[in-house]
């Protein structure tokens, strides 16, 4: 399955290739052409010129690090006047020592300046992969009971956060482990909501020197008047 995948991504990124060499070609010639003159890049041209050629880079990149068995996230890319300067998240074996992950890392930096030429900027950023479940139990019920209440009252100073709910909490050998739902205007934007999210557990993670993790999960706001989860 995974075979047939490949190819099928494979036809993609050639067709997007296809797709986009014309537009390259009168994106390198759109400066020096006339304003009124019909081969120049319009602006809607150039805009999928963006759109696509970013879509392909993200593609290419993955494609690269999947070709090395190895994971990566949170992919950035920044098209600068005269390079592309691209960031990443490289997850490794978190028993590897830091000359082992570095070498790791820039084999896979190698890999992409192989791929897309010289004319390129790339940044790794290290990070142990969860290779396991991490084992524990359920915290008593006042521990929980506490850790609500004090989400309830840090929620208030964390911007568009409202309405703390679901509150579990595990205790195992590396800490508490804290998983939350809550909710957000619907009208914000994801990135918004991110960040306030962010904002709260880090807040309860100063409040209390205990907990190892805290995963928060945002659901839009429901009406005024509907019933509030418990």
């Amino acid at each position: 399955m995974s075979g047939l995948a490949d190819e099928l991504k494979a036809v993609v990124l050639d067709a997007l290739d296809q797709r986009l060499r014309p537009l390259e070609e009168r994106v390198e010639k759109a400066p020096a052409e006339a304003p009124d003159d019909d081969r120049a890049l319009t602006v809607q041209e150039a805009a999928e010129f963006a759109r696509y050629s970013l879509e392909t880079i993200m593609e290419r990149i993955m494609v690269v690090a999947r070709n090395q068995g190895l994971a990566v996230h949170h992919v950035t890319v920044h098209h600068l006047r005269d390079k592309l300067a691209i960031s990443l998240d490289l997850e490794v074996d978190r028993a590897l020592s830091l000359g082992e992950a570095h070498e790791v890392a820039s084999k896979l930096e190698a890999a992409i300046r192989g791929d897309f030429g010289h004319k390129i900027e790339v940044e790794t950023h290290i990070e142990p992969m969860e290779t396991g479940g991490i084992s524990g139990r359920d915290a008593p019920i006042e521990l929980q009971t506490a850790i609500a209440a004090t989400m309830r009252k840090l929620v208030l100073a964390a911007g568009p956060i409202r309405d703390v709910h679901s509150v579990r909490v595990r205790e195992t050998p590396q800490g508490l482990v804290v998983n939350f739902h809550c909710r957000a205007d619907p009208g914000l934007s994801v990135e918004a909501v991110h960040h306030a999210v962010d904002e709260l557990e880090r807040r309860l993670r100063n409040e209390r020197d205990d907990i190892h993790r805290v995963i928060g999960h945002a659901e839009p706001s429901r009406a005024p008047d509907a019933v509030k989860e418990q």
